[in-house]
C-alpha cells in the first residue's frame, strides 16, 4: 500500500478499513523494520490512550489523585502491556474511544458545536479503522446518565435534551459522512461488511439460540478479565462500582455503558472472540479501580492523622495492587513463554502456527547471504505469518523472492526444485506439525529448528529452517 498508490484501499478488498494501515505508512518510510514501525504506532495509540484516560477520569470524578491512580493502573496492567506492544488495530481503536468518551464528558458539562465537530470527526476515523467502532454509539448515547437534569424546571428539561439530541445528530451526520464520503474513493467499498457472516451471528441465528454463544463467551470473561487485568485490580474495579453506584450514580453508570455494553453485545453476535477485540472497552476498569483506592485512601486518612494510616497504609495498598502486575508484566516482556496468559492468547500468539519465533533469526540469515546470490524461499500457506511475515523484509531486496507454496506438502514441493535451475539457493520454512514428509529422507539439509513453547501437554512444535541442495 505504501509502495503502490493504487492499492491504498486494499483492505477494502477483505472487508477491512484501511485508516490504521494509512497511519502505518508514514512509520514504514523513517523505520527500516516494518514490525517495528507497526508495532511503535501502537505504542504510541497507547501512550495517547493513557493520557485520555488521565483527563476523562479527572473530568468524571474531579479528583486529580484519582486520575493519577487510573494512569497507573493502565500503565501496569497486563491487558494493555500485552494487546499495545503489538502491530494491531485495536490499540488505535481503544485511542479512539478514549478520546471520543472525553468528548461526551465535555458535551454533557456544557454543549458546543466544536465539540461536537471535533466528536463526530473522531467517529468518523474510528469508523474507518475498524468497524467495532459502531459500539462507540453505546459511548455517545450515554450522554444521558451524565447530563445533569433540573427535572423542576420541565421547560429547561427539554430545552437541554433536545440541545442532546441536535448535537447527537450532528456527530453522527458529520462521522458517517467522513466514513462514507472517504471510504467510497476507493474499490471495494461494498464489501466493507462481507467479513460479517465468518464473525457475527445474524439477528435470527441470535433468536434461535440466545445462550450460544453468549454462556460461553461469559466463561471466557471470567478467565480473561482477572487474568489479563490481574485478579486485585479487577475485584478494586468491582468494588469501586458498588461503591460508585451509592455514590457517583451518573458516572459509574457512563462506565458501565461503555464497559459492559459493548463488551456483552459481543458475547450475543461473535463467532470468534478473542480479548484483543474487547480491548476498547477495558479502560473503564481502570477508573473504577482507582475510584475504589481514592475511596479507601479517604476513609484511612478520615479515621485517623497517625503516619501509619496516612503514609504506611495506602503505600501498602498501592503495592499490594500493583506488585502482581508489574511481576506479569516483566514475564511479558522478558520471558512471554513464562507469563500466566490465558490460554486464548497464548495459543496463538506463542504456541501454534501464527506465532513468529525464528522468522526474525531467517531474515538475518537470508540478509547475510551474498548478494550476488539468487534467493529463493517458498513457506507454508500463501498468506499471514507465513509467507507475509517473511516477504515484510524483503519488497526491496529484488535477489531474495518468497513465495507462498501452500500446507501439509507429502514431499518437496515441484516449484522448488524447478527453482533450483535458475536460483543460487533455494530454502523450504515450514512448521513440522504441517510437515507431512521426513526431510532426512529427502535431499535437503536442515539449517535450524526454531521452538515455539510448550503447550500444556508437554508438546512444542518448531519453525524449520530446510535447504534443498541442487
Amino acid at each position: 500500500m505504501r509502495a503502490e498508490p493504487s492499492l491504498r484501499f486494499l483492505p477494502l478488498s477483505v472487508g477491512s478499513p484501511p485508516f490504521f494501515i494509512w497511519t502505518i505508512m508514514p512509520f514504514l518510510k523513517i523505520i527500516a523494520d516494518p514490525l517495528f514501525a507497526g508495532r511503535l504506532l501502537s505504542v504510541f495509540c497507547g501512550f495517547g490512550s493513557m493520557l485520555g484516560l488521565f483527563i476523562a477520569s479527572l473530568l468524571l470524578f474531579n479528583n486529580k489523585r484519582l486520575a493519577y491512580f487510573s494512569a497507573m493502573f493502565y500503565i501496569v496492567a497486563p491487558y494493555f502491556v500485552f494487546s499495545e506492544r503489538l502491530a494491531l488495530i485495536d490499540s488505535m481503536l481503544s485511542l479512539q474511544g478514549i478520546w471520543l468518551a472525553v468528548l461526551v464528558i465535555l458535551l454533557a458539562k456544557k454543549p458546543r458545536l466544536d465539540l461536537s465537530i471535533i466528536a463526530g470527526v473522531i467517529l468518523g476515523i474510528s469508523l474507518m479503522t475498524k468497524s467495532f467502532a459502531v459500539f462507540f454509539l453505546v459511548t455517545l448515547f450515554s450522554i444521558f446518565f451524565l447530563k445533569k437534569w433540573d427535572l423542576k424546571d420541565r421547560k429547561l428539561t427539554l430545552i437541554d435534551f433536545i440541545k442532546i439530541i441536535l448535537w447527537l445528530m450532528l456527530i453522527l451526520t458529520i462521522g458517517y459522512s467522513i466514513y462514507n464520503f472517504i471510504l467510497r474513493l476507493g474499490p471495494n467499498f461494498n464489501l466493507i461488511n462481507s467479513r460479517n457472516d465468518i464473525g457475527v451471528y445474524s439477528f435470527k441465528e441470535i433468536i434461535r439460540h440466545p445462550l450460544d454463544p453468549f454462556i460461553p463467551h461469559l466463561k471466557d470473561l471470567l478467565d480473561w478479565l482477572p487474568n489479563l487485568i490481574t485478579p486485585i485490580i479487577f475485584g478494586l474495579s468491582l468494588l469501586g462500582i458498588v461503591i460508585g453506584i451509592k455514590k457517583k450514580r451518573a458516572a459509574t453508570f457512563f462506565l458501565i455503558l461503555c464497559s459492559f455494553g459493548p463488551i456483552l453485545i459481543e458475547s450475543f453476535i461473535s463467532k470468534v472472540f478473542t480479548p484483543r477485540y474487547l480491548l476498547f472497552a477495558i479502560w473503564p476498569f481502570m477508573v473504577m479501580a482507582a475510584y475504589s483506592v481514592e475511596t479507601l485512601l479517604t476513609q484511612l486518612k478520615a479515621k485517623s492523622q497517625k503516619l501509619v494510616f496516612k503514609i504506611i497504609l495506602p503505600l501498602f495498598l498501592i503495592l499490594l495492587a500493583t506488585i502482581p502486575a508489574i511481576r506479569y508484566d516483566w514475564l511479558l516482556l522478558t520471558h512471554p513463554e513464562k507469563s500466566p496468559l490465558p490460554r486464548n492468547l497464548r495459543s496463538g500468539h506463542l504456541e501454534d502456527w501464527t506465532a513468529g519465533q525464528g522468522i526474525p533469526e531467517i531474515v538475518t540469515f537470508l540478509k547475510n547471504r551474498p548478494p550476488d546470490k539468487k534467493i529463493l524461499v517458498g513457506t507454508e500457506g500463501y498468506f499471514g505469518t507465513l509467507p507475509d511475515g517473511l516477504q515484510i523484509y524483503f519488497q526491496n531486496v529484488p535477489k531474495i523472492t518468497i513465495i507462498g507454496i501452500g500446507l501439509y506438502p507429502d514431499k518437496i514441493p515441484q516449484p522448488l526444485l524447478n527453482s533450483l535451475v535458475d536460483h543460487d539457493e533455494v530454502y523450504l520454512v515450514i512448521n513440522d506439525e504441517r510437515l507431512s514428509f521426513n526431510p532426512e529422507a529427502q535431499n535437503v539439509t536442515v539449517i535450524n529448528h526454531y521452538p515455539k513453547a510448550k503447550r500444556p501437554d508437554g508438546t512444542f512444535q518448531s519453525l524449520l529452517f530446510i535447504k534443498i541442495n541442487h
